[in-house]
């Protein structure tokens, strides 16, 4: 793609953008959306409870997530699997120049993510080595709001520490382009959601509505994740399970 995003520190890739999805169903965006709004839900998320926040300004306050589980989407999206292992797979090893390590639980996998107009995610590091997101619906950037505050990922230096200091001085921003794909090697190097506001929403939005999924703001994606040999080996701990652990274990309540 000739308006291929890359991002490398240190000579080693950390970020690459508008990746092209690979061999999907046509109407992937379309099925997809529909899987996110029927599994989707509510989670108040607790600030600063967890080793990789960096919403350290915000700790025990209850940030607004809308969240669906891996396990619940594939029983939708049956071609998704087979996509993660395969296609994907390879594409996220050559973007990240390093091989990619699947994953064993759907709920480690997959995370559908939906930010309603102002919402984010919380300002954090990765837990596993490689992050992909797919961007299903794009948040319409208002006039004079820049494009890194329109539903862009905003990756920041190793010591940031909040999602306002990762906005003040990014060292990378990948666009939330449908039909694309952003992966970042981001388990050091903390990242957010760019909204126009911040802090951002810490009260409950109304997903049973219309309004909130066809919003023009609203942006949707799948949060997909995989480890490296490397990452296995420097920490034991993260091997892959069974059952939902790391980041989708507290923002799914499991």
């Amino acid at each position: 793609m000739s308006n291929l995003t890359i991002v490398n520190i240190d000579g080693a890739p950390l970020a690459r953008g508008n990746l092209e999805v690979g061999n999907l169903p046509l109407d992937y965006v379309d099925q997809s959306i529909a899987a996110i709004r029927d599994c989707a839900r509510v989670v108040m998320f607790e600030m600063g409870v967890t080793r990789n926040n960096r919403d350290l300004d915000h700790v025990g306050e209850y940030l607004a997530s809308v969240v669906a589980a891996g396990e619940d989407l594939a029983v939708k999206l049956p071609w998704f699997e087979d996509y993660y292992r395969g296609e994907l797979r390879q594409s996220v090893s050559e973007a990240i120049e390093e091989e990619a390590v699947c994953l064993n639980s759907l709920n480690e996998i997959l995370l559908g993510l939906a930010f309603g107009p102002g919402m984010r995610i919380e300002a954090h590091t990765d837990v596993w080595a490689i992050n992909a997101n797919l961007f299903l619906k794009a948040a319409v950037r208002k006039e004079a709001v820049p494009t890194e505050l329109a539903g862009g990922t905003i990756i920041g230096h190793k010591d940031a520490k909040s999602h306002t200091e990762i906005l003040a001085s990014p060292i990378a921003i990948l666009a939330g382009k449908v039909g694309t794909i952003g992966v970042i090697a981001a388990s050091k190097y903390p990242h957010t959601i760019g909204v126009a506001e911040t802090p951002a929403i810490f009260e409950r939005p109304d997903i049973s509505s219309d309004e909130f999924w066809a919003n023009p703001a609203t942006r949707i994606s799948f949060n997909i994740s995989y480890a490296t040999e490397r990452q296995l080996s420097e920490e034991p701990t993260l091997r892959p399970m069974t059952s939902s652990v790391g980041y989708s274990k507290p923002v799914l309540g499991m």
